[in-house]
């Protein structure tokens, strides 16, 4: 969902790419924050398991960040990144590529 929202701001709000990220940050940033409070007042959160793919991901964005820095043309890049993965999503969620064979 969170690509499909980079894809919505980029595409029919006319951000930038690194503007729209901004806002889907911080969107998920709230919701991350409330959910964390309400599984774990359940005792519904694996720990070690979350730990290691917040890492994971921080990581990963990490290196992005700053791949995406020395390349001048990473903004049209990752709208074209963006626009294959939509054609996928929308692929998988109505299961076309079972018509096909895959």
């Amino acid at each position: 969902t969170s690509v499909l929202l980079v894809v919505f701001l980029v595409m029919a709000c006319r951000y930038k790419i690194v503007d729209a990220n901004g806002i889907k940050l911080a969107a998920i940033g709230l919701y991350t924050v409330v959910c964390i409070g309400v599984f774990a007042a359940n005792g519904r959160i694996d720990w070690g398991a979350g730990l290691a793919l917040a890492g994971g991901e921080a990581i990963g964005a990490y290196i992005a960040a700053r791949v995406s820095v020395g390349y001048p043309k990473a903004n049209k890049m990752v709208r074209h990144l963006l626009i294959v993965m939509l054609i996928l999503g929308i692929v998988e969620v109505f299961g076309l590529h079972k018509w096909v064979g895959f």
